[in-house]
């Protein structure tokens, strides 16, 4: 602890002043845990105390944001121990930040006008929660308010307040230190608190500092914002996590331990281990950072010693004696969420660190178990030790990581002893499961009783909700104040609801137990009306506002529970939420001002009760004239339906028939009157039941007047089945009507010619395919010819080189009687037979390749769409037809430029379609005496290919150009053509390639067919 001295600024402003204005924020110095500063007054203290006209009474006011967080309530825990021990009184004053906005209540900061600096001594300030801004001009105008009174400024400097700060930096460095240097991580993230808070940016600074020295890039994406709450910070965390922006984090620095906690609990959620994966990191160390799962490595602020140091400094400036603190250095705990165990080479132990085994906490009895455990090993002795360890799980609150960290001890109880025997192992697992049957009944007892208490709770706040009287709501309040044990609490309402703390206020309920209330008004800087001001005496008494956003109701005075309570965290939530007061509050107030409603509007309602009379007479007379026009409009729509030659058929939603036409008796065979109040299911076939059932909840979904029309199936009373359609209406909240109208009509001879019609529809298709078959056949006759003189040239060569093998065989055989022939002669031989082998191979392997060639142009497989090349399956077709061009004279030509073009569809269809359009070309040729020509071009034109098949053959005349593709049209002579050639290929191109097929021709100067296909891009 070190002391600066200086002198007091004469500030002039009020708690308002412009928070804007900020001037700019003086450099910390150097120091260790606590830099201290104390400023010189003109007067000593006690000659202030002593000019003072009413001296005060000895209490200190403490001023706070909330006190439903570890560092509030430690840090007062603090001071209290102090200022008590010197016979002082503490008033906290839990009155939200000074930045109006700032906090869910933005009028809570009102409550400090009640403060009355003459009624204390002294003030604490605890300045890191009442500003957010990293400017402290709001608190120095507020320090101008509480003058004359002596103040202590806790958590950050204030100029011209003497206080007691936070080292934050000492203790972030050391924690980077052991990060960076001891640990070796190079990739890290940090969790920042409040932006703008002074804590959280000096952290952050250190952070960045400690990267920047050590040469680590820091980019705003390592940079997450938690505001100092566990939710915000596991929502940071999870979309950190999800955006990849830096998959190789090694650990997330968190600017406390709370948000440590939500860090922790979204990286086990991502999936991830800690520290294997992500090492975890906080700072405080608060009491859950030991049991949190694993321990979590934190640095520990001594906050206790914090307010027993504020305390003994404003102790000093009142001119009390009291002993200065040592020893309030920060420490850095090492456990195992940082993951320092795994790192390589091992840690070195620094200075001010304190490094902590992986099970870092010391568990009640832990030697007396361990003892106890081992006798009953050795000594059969196991009551003892099983009475012994139930005594120990009675001393604890076995939450879920108390249960784990006994169940691992337990397991650690057992590890040195190694069974013998069948009976050794059977008395080790006995008292194993002795032990663990005990943890868990203790368990259980822990949460049945916390349930319990959950549940007398929500019951006490339903009563407050509940009440219907005055009287009735304080008892509620009462007894949920106390259900909560409360030492004191005092309830004060306004007169009515204001913007600021009224000047006047009521107390309106007291306790617990029996408590002489003053209900008269008072003034409020008073806190308490006078016969009560006693109750302000007391150790420590909190005062915390009741209001909305925009109101004052009124505050609530209240004394936590005795000392023996354990205080922590969750406690503290329990004990000083402030919002559950506000509401049980703002109920009353709600309910008294809704009785003076009433009341004020009893009279206006006796004024209006003669005038709802006479307009009740005249709604009667409206209702009656109203129902005989409904009636007149019933029967009129009766004898619509009576005289319509349609079925009409009104049903509840669960097909019950309340109506049914007379023309039932022509349709169903039945009578009206029989069918009425039966099903309409029963006169249909029980397949169609689960369609009518879902077509009718479609129905209602889609709300009133909503129509459906369907085809349906009936039985009539003959037994037919016999069909209808129908439209049905959604009309059941209609008056007049209230059910759902079916229209129908018999259709049973209209779906039987429909169906006829389909079976003569198919019969067609069929012989359209029989067609389309003879058809292929019929281009398959014509490419034969082709074949066989394609395969007789090739096959007479082959018989001739098998002939001349034969001689040859025959030659070599004598040659092998001769002596003269020598061994040269039968090489040469046998180098002939080998050349007419060769050469009957190859003739014999051009058989082979065409035959291939024509299965594959003539197969007509299904599904067999593929990507080909169009060029050379037209070379290859053209080959198969070449023969039949020589027979006619005709010269078959064709042309293509080298395209890497390709199209999709069956390789057949395409062949089938350039087969006949050359066949077609040659048979128009066959009229010329000479110069017979058919030309086959490919050309491409953007996402196209054009196939263009042209002859100078007769051509055609326009009467013919017109009709050329109709079915069974042909100009060719009785059995010679089938007339269905062009109309097929026009098919194949439109339907099957998307494309498109056009002819143009002159009579005597021939035709040009031109086929455009679709590339497969263009199909895409």
């Amino acid at each position: 602890m070190r002391s600066v001295t200086g002198k007091a600024l004469p500030l002039k402003g009020e708690l308002g002043r412009n928070p804007n204005a900020f001037p700019s924020r003086n450099p910390a110095p150097e120091g260790r845990e606590f830099r201290v500063q104390v400023s010189d007054f003109d007067l000593p203290f006690a000659a202030k105390r002593s000019e003072r006209s009413v001296g005060p009474r000895k209490t200190v006011a403490v001023l706070t944001d909330h006190m439903f967080h570890h560092y509030s309530t430690t840090l007062l825990a603090g001071a209290q121990s102090v200022l008590n021990a010197h016979g002082y009184g503490v008033t906290v004053y839990v009155g939200g930040h000074l930045t109006p906005g700032a906090h869910g209540y933005e009028q809570s900061s009102a409550l400090y006008n009640l403060i009355r600096p003459e009624a204390h001594s002294g003030a604490l300030l605890f300045s890191l929660t009442l500003s957010l801004s990293e400017n402290t001009q709001q608190l120095e105008d507020f320090a101008q308010f509480l003058s004359p009174l002596p103040l202590v400024s806790v958590g950050r400097r204030v100029r011209g307040i003497p206080g007691v700060e936070v080292d934050n930096h000492t203790g972030m460095r050391e924690m980077m230190k052991h990060l960076l240097d001891t640990c070796g991580y190079t990739q890290l993230a940090f969790v920042r608190g409040i932006l703008g808070n002074f804590d959280s940016d000096e952290r952050e600074g250190t952070f960045r500092k400690a990267l920047k020295t050590h040469g680590l890039k820091v980019g705003e994406h390592q940079i997450l914002s938690g505001n100092y709450s566990r939710e915000a910070a596991h929502r940071a965390t999870e979309e950190f996590l999800t955006s990849g922006c830096m998959p190789g984090v090694q650990v997330l620095v968190c600017a406390n331990d709370d948000m440590a906690e939500g860090v922790m609990r979204a990286v086990r959620e991502s999936g991830r281990r800690i520290p294997e994966d992500i090492a975890v990191v906080g700072f405080d160390d608060i009491g859950t950072a030991r049991t949190a799962l694993p321990p979590l490595t934190t640095v520990r602020q001594p906050i206790f010693k914090e307010g027993q140091a504020s305390a003994q400094m404003l102790l000093s400036l009142l001119g009390e004696r009291s002993d200065p603190l040592t020893g309030l250095s920060s420490e850095l705990v090492v456990r195992e969420s940082c993951g320092v165990h795994l790192r390589s080479p091992p840690p070195q132990v620094l200075p001010n660190v304190a490094v902590h085994p992986p099970r870092p906490v010391r568990l009640p009895r832990e030697r007396q178990l361990r003892q106890a455990f081992s006798a009953a090993i050795m000594t059969d002795q196991p009551p003892d030790f099983l009475s012994l360890w139930r005594t120990a799980m009675a001393e604890v609150t076995h939450s879920d990581a108390e249960v784990s960290l006994w169940r691992d001890f337990l397991q650690t109880l057992s590890a040195p002893f190694q069974a013998q025997t069948a009976e050794e192992a059977r008395k080790l697992a006995q008292l194993q499961l002795d032990a663990t049957w005990l943890l868990l009944d203790a368990a259980q007892t822990f949460r049945a009783t916390q349930l319990h208490e959950e549940g007398v709770r929500s019951a006490r706040v339903a009563a407050m909700f509940a009440a219907r009287s005055q009287d009735a709501l304080s008892h509620a309040v009462r007894d949920y104040f106390d259900h909560l044990r409360l030492a004191r609490y005092i309830l004060v309402v306004y007169p009515e609801p204001t913007d600021q703390p009224s000047p006047v206020g009521q107390v309106v309920l007291s306790g617990p137990g029996p408590l002489p209330i003053d209900s008269g008004p008072f003034e409020t800087r008073q806190l308490l009306p006078a016969p009560m001001q006693g109750e302000l005496d007391r150790p420590v008494l909190l005062v915390a506002p009741l209001n909305t956003a925009e109101v004052h109701f009124g505050y609530l005075l209240y004394e936590r529970p005795d000392e023996n309570t354990d205080w922590n965290e969750e406690t503290a939530k329990v004990y000083f939420d402030d919002e559950t007061q506000l509401r049980t509050v703002t109920h009353a107030l709600l309910y008294q001002r809704e009785r003076q409603v009433r009341e004020r509007h009893a009279a206006e309602l006796e004024r209006h009760a003669a005038e709802l009379e006479r307009h009740t007479h005249e709604l009667e007379a409206e209702v009656q004239r109203r129902t005989e026009h409904i009636a007149h409009r019933e029967a009129r729509f009766r004898a619509l339906v009576q005289s319509a030659s349609d079925l009409i058929t009104v049903m509840s939603e669960d097909f019950s028939i309340q109506y049914i036409s007379p023309a039932a008796q022509a349709v169903f065979g039945h009578a009206p009157e029989a069918m009425q109040g039966r099903s309409l299911l029963e006169f249909a076939p029980s397949d169609q039941w689960g369609d009518s059932k879902r077509l009718i909840a479609r129905l209602l979904r889609e709300g009133q007047g909503s129509t459906l029309r369907r085809e349906f199936r009936f039985l009539h009373a003959s037994g037919e089945e016999r069909w209808m359609e129908g439209r049905i209406t959604n009309l059941l909240s209609d008056p007049d009507v209230g059910g759902l109208v079916l229209n129908s009509r018999d259709i049973t001879d209209a779906v039987r010619t429909r169906q006829e019609l389909e079976a003569s529809h198919q019969e067609v298709l069929a012989s359209h395919q029989q067609v389309l078959a003879s058809e292929r056949l019929a281009s398959l006759g014509r490419l034969t010819a082709g074949l066989a003189h394609e395969i007789n040239t090739p096959l007479a060569a082959t018989m001739n080189y098998l002939h001349s093998l034969r001689l040859l065989v025959m030659e070599y055989k004598t040659s092998l009687r001769t002596p003269e022939v020598t061994a040269d002669d039968h090489e040469e031989i046998s180098a002939e037979m080998l050349q007419v082998l060769e050469d009957a191979e190859k003739t014999t392997g051009r058989i082979g390749e065409f035959i291939r060639q024509m299965r594959t142009h003539t197969r007509n497989v299904a599904g067999g769409v593929s990507i080909f090349d169009p060029f050379k399956l037209a070379s290859e077709t053209l080959a198969m037809v070449a023969h039949q061009a020589r027979l006619a004279d005709v010269e078959l030509h064709l042309e293509f430029y080298p395209l890497a073009l390709s199209l999709r569809g069956e390789p057949g269809r395409f062949t089938q379609v350039l087969t006949n359009l050359v066949v077609n070309a040659i048979h128009a040729c066959e009229g010329l005496p000479r110069g017979r020509r058919v030309d086959v071009r490919f050309r491409c034109s953007g996402d196209r290919l054009n196939m263009q098949v042209e002859d100078n053959g007769t051509g055609m005349t326009p009467e013919v150009l017109e009709r050329i593709f109709d079915p069974l049209f042909t100009t060719k002579d009785a059995g010679k053509g089938t007339g269905l050639g062009l109309s097929i290929i026009h098919d194949i191109v439109h339907g099957h390639f998307g494309g498109e097929i056009t002819v143009e021709s002159t009579v005597g100067a021939g035709t040009l067919v031109d086929v455009r296909f679709k590339t497969p891009d263009a199909i895409a």
